[in-house]
């Protein structure tokens, strides 16, 4: 890991144990700036100098951005310093076969250990070569260039690499921080308005558990027409909430703690995406995900009616994807639970409890098939417009939720976090 330096540490013996202690420097930085490919901007050339360099493209963006692309290696690079490979990119190509052909073209290529792999493209691209330069020759830098909003907000904050593995979504995978990242905002010009609200859900979702101040400028946003197109939207919004979602990685970026505000939306998603063979996207799971939650939670006594109609209200004016019959089984959402749990070593359920706050659910035992079933009954309600009925345990009463109360009152006591 040519880019991770070993800062502190040393070693020890005692009688026949020797123990070894190593402080490694994990920082990164995520550089947000426009143009990086003008022939004028020497960013990227800065960060090359030299080394030989393997980008590796997903098909679209090499359509409609090949060419500049191609110029300004032209421009900027030596002959023979880098190599173009263009990569298949959706979620039934993020495979270990994929990661492998990657690596293959690198070796043939003849990158060494001081080269460099530069990944563009969407969150699929970046993770599969972020996977591959964590493995080849035992860490090669790599820096990513998201071109999506959900590859910008989200994908080129934190640190994980992964790939899809039979049928699960990120099974396998590591934590590798890229060398750079760069988010070049004009990349959005050309994202289509359904890529565009997936990357919108992840800023929400920092709004809903993090920051109110992101949530209450999206919902002024939207309330100059419901059709607005998101790059009109003030950009700095989105760093904003990749600001928030730094602070929450930082502590714990080898997640050593599964108790998480990031993983608000991130329970029941990842099953509504590989069991729908990924008709839905990622951001438009997570949306699903998040109103499910925020009826669970308006259920269970943590968040009150009016701000969980608002959190669904906003969702529905962006225009994602808030509840699909075929993913919001009962089947389905216990079998979500059960593989979380084996992840997380808990569910972890994260529930906003107001706008900007955040809560834990833990335990299984907490999430009743009742209730399950009663939030999705709240949630099919308010999309019909409907008054949905009234909760058994608003939060302004004293009892919780009927099922949890009579077994265990202390499963209750969700941790709340107020963001400071």
């Amino acid at each position: 890991m040519s880019h991770i330096q070993i800062v502190a540490g040393g070693t020890r013996a005692k009688k026949s144990e020797l123990t070894v202690s190593a402080l490694a420097d994990f920082g990164y930085s995520i550089i947000n700036r426009a143009g990086i490919f003008e022939p004028d901007d020497l960013l990227l050339k800065q960060l090359l100098g030299n080394k030989k360099t393997l980008f590796v493209i997903s098909p679209t963006v090499y359509e409609l951005y090949g060419d500049k692309i191609s110029a300004y290696m032209q421009c900027h690079l030596a002959p023979g310093q880098y190599h173009l490979s263009v990569t298949p990119s959706t979620e039934l190509n993020k495979t270990m076969d994929s990661v492998l052909a990657i690596s293959a073209e690198a070796k043939a290529f003849g990158l060494d250990r001081d080269g460099c792999f530069v990944a563009i493209g969407g969150g699929i691209v970046l993770d599969m070569v972020g996977f591959a330069a964590s493995m080849y020759r035992r860490g090669t830098r790599f820096i990513k260039i998201p071109t999506t909003l959900v590859g910008q907000v989200d994908v080129a904050v934190g640190v994980k690499t992964g790939i899809n593995f039979q049928q699960s979504k990120n099974m396998l995978g590591t934590y590798y921080p890229a060398y750079a990242t760069i988010n070049d905002k004009q990349f959005l010009d050309t994202l289509s308005a359904r890529e565009l609200r997936c990357g919108m859900a992840e800023v929400i979702k920092m709004g809903l558990v993090c920051d109110a101040d992101i949530f209450e400028q999206i919902e002024a946003f939207y309330a100059g027409g419901e059709s607005r197109d998101i790059r009109d939207m003030d950009y700095d919004i989105f760093v904003r909430a990749m600001l928030r979602m730094i602070e929450e990685l930082q502590p714990n970026l080898l997640e050593i703690e599964l108790e998480r505000l990031v993983d608000f939306g991130h329970t029941f998603s990842m099953r509504f995406e590989t069991h729908s063979d990924h008709q839905h996207l990622h951001g438009e799971a997570v949306a699903m995900d998040m109103a499910l939650s925020c009826c669970l939670s308006h259920l269970m006594g943590y968040l009150s009616e009016g701000l969980c109609v608002r959190a669904l209200a906003l969702l529905v004016k962006t225009g994602l994807p808030v509840y699909d019959e075929n993913c919001c089984t009962l089947e389905s959402l216990l079998a979500s639970i059960e593989e979380v749990s084996l992840h997380r070593n808990a569910v972890n359920l994260v529930l906003p409890s107001s706008i900007g706050e955040g809560c834990f659910i833990k335990e299984p035992g907490q999430l009743p098939p009742e209730l399950l079933q009663q939030a999705v009954v709240f949630l099919k309600q308010f999309l019909a417009g409907l008054s949905p009925e009234p909760c058994p345990n608003p939060k302004q009463q004293t009892q919780p939720y009927p099922g949890l109360q009579a077994d265990n009152p202390a499963d209750i006591q969700g941790k709340v976090l107020k963001q400071a």
